[in-house]
């Protein structure tokens, strides 16, 4: 968007499918050079999201995660890291379904190195339906 002279442009990124773009919450409404988006795995007309896509909106490269073969992958949320003070510093959260055990985990990311694979995989007490979406907060510490 060009406020100064009233225009805005688009243009595409990749010819694979993909959906739920993310950046750093911090940069909304800012310049940003980093966007994450699931990744889609199959076809055009796929919905089964099996991996996160990091595009560098400066380099016009990416790196992408796949989580694997058997898994259905919602989107991933941007979590910073108050100790990293880069706009990819920080952590991508998401819901990981296996579906042949049905069962799902939290995986964690580290935003700046998707190539490292996940930091954190939490295995939760219950499956979380395919699509359920979430946004990440950061509590008030106590002194």
């Amino acid at each position: 968007i060009d406020v100064a002279n009233a225009t805005v442009s688009s243009e595409q990124l990749d010819d694979r499918s993909g959906d739920f773009p993310r950046i750093n919450e911090a940069f909304t409404g800012l310049p940003h050079r980093y966007g994450y988006v699931a990744a889609v795995a199959g076809g055009p007309d796929s919905i089964a999201f099996d991996g996160v896509v990091k595009w560098d909106l400066e380099s016009n490269t990416e790196q992408r995660h796949s989580y694997g073969d058997s898994v259905l992958a919602g989107e991933a949320v941007f979590a910073p890291d108050p100790a990293r003070d880069r706009e990819d510093g920080g952590w991508l959260l998401n819901f990981v379904t296996d579906r042949s055990s049905q069962e799902t985990s939290l995986v964690v990311l580290d935003a700046a190195d998707l190539a490292a694979g996940s930091v954190c995989e939490v295995q939760l007490p219950r499956r979380v339906p395919f699509g359920f979406h979430g946004n990440w907060m950061a509590g008030l510490q106590s002194s």
